[in-house]
């Protein structure tokens, strides 16, 4: 029998997949996120961040995310979009699940790595530290790219942030930063179909700390009568009480870009990113010949 692991992850593992259940299988990761926050008791200490660039408390939901698709919960092929697979959406929900999951998707990471999955002698604390060290490789980047953007001059992020909208699919992207235009950095024009465009404007800062309501407030106040919609991209984390002030009914709405979602886009958009490609060895490709 498998020893019980004491990573702190694993206790977010069925509660996402209730999670994804409840929102109609398919969601964003924040969406999951909140609802997560909603339900459970989230420690303040993990709001810290990690250096993946997110919060301890995102990072973990990740890791959740990340087992759960190795156990073949959740679909490891959609990006930005969380979806349970049939097997997901099928799972009959209990509370003792989550070590019997987890056990799944160690078995699956080893056999992809061509590996003994240790169901003799069980998983002992080097056998986890060994595998959550291997895939926690993967995210190093993030938080190396997040921390490099932060050492960019605000001209230089201004300059980055244009550069990535044009890249993601808006036109006529003016830099307005260095006219003193009452806080706005630029603006542009996002195309939905062949007869409709937004005209969006946009504040980029690069802060290591939280946007406050009143600095969203103050930039509504700037783009009011003058544009469609707001874009306020951040290298830091928004307040709870910024997204209420962005979403708020009756206002022009704002769009929010924090840091973990910056580094997202420019995975998604490989923006400064390269992608790495390996190769793994499939013994069971070459069973086929043996007899």
């Amino acid at each position: 029998m498998n020893q019980k692991s004491n990573s702190r992850f694993i206790q977010y593992l069925v509660p996402t997949i209730r999670a994804l259940q409840e929102l109609g299988y398919t969601a964003r990761p924040k969406q999951v996120r909140e609802v997560l926050e909603a339900r459970l008791d989230v420690p303040e200490e993990l709001e810290t961040i990690h250096k993946s660039g997110q919060t301890r408390f995102e990072n973990d939901v990740h890791w959740a995310r990340l087992y759960l698709a190795k156990a073949g919960y959740i679909d490891a092929s959609k990006r930005g979009v969380w979806s349970l697979t049939e097997k997901g959406k099928n799972a009959a929900i209990n509370e003792d699940m989550a070590q019997s999951i987890f056990d799944e998707a160690v078995s699956e990471i080893r056999a992809s790595k061509n590996q003994n999955d240790g169901n003799s002698g069980g998983l002992d604390d080097d056998d986890l530290e060994e595998i959550e060290e291997e895939i926690d490789v993967e995210l190093e980047h993030r938080g190396e790219t997040l921390e490099r953007l932060k050492t960019l001059s605000p001209y230089g992020f201004e300059r980055f942030c244009r550069a990535l909208l044009l890249e993601t699919g808006f036109e006529d992207v003016e830099m307005t930063g260095q006219s003193g235009d009452r806080g706005i950095d630029g603006n542009g024009t996002l195309r939905v179909n062949p007869f409709v465009t937004i005209k969006v404007m946009y504040q980029c800062k690069r802060y290591k700390d939280s946007v406050s309501s009143p600095q969203i407030r103050d930039f509504r106040g700037a783009i009011t009568g003058r544009a469609d919609r707001g874009l306020f991209i951040t290298t830091g984390k928004f307040t709870k009480e910024a997204e209420n002030e962005a979403s708020r009914d009756g206002v022009t709405p704002i769009e929010m870009v924090d840091g973990s979602s910056l580094v997202k886009l420019m995975e998604d958009f490989e923006f400064g990113l390269q992608p790495v490609r390996t190769f793994r060895f499939e013994s069971e490709f070459f069973s086929r010949f043996e007899e």
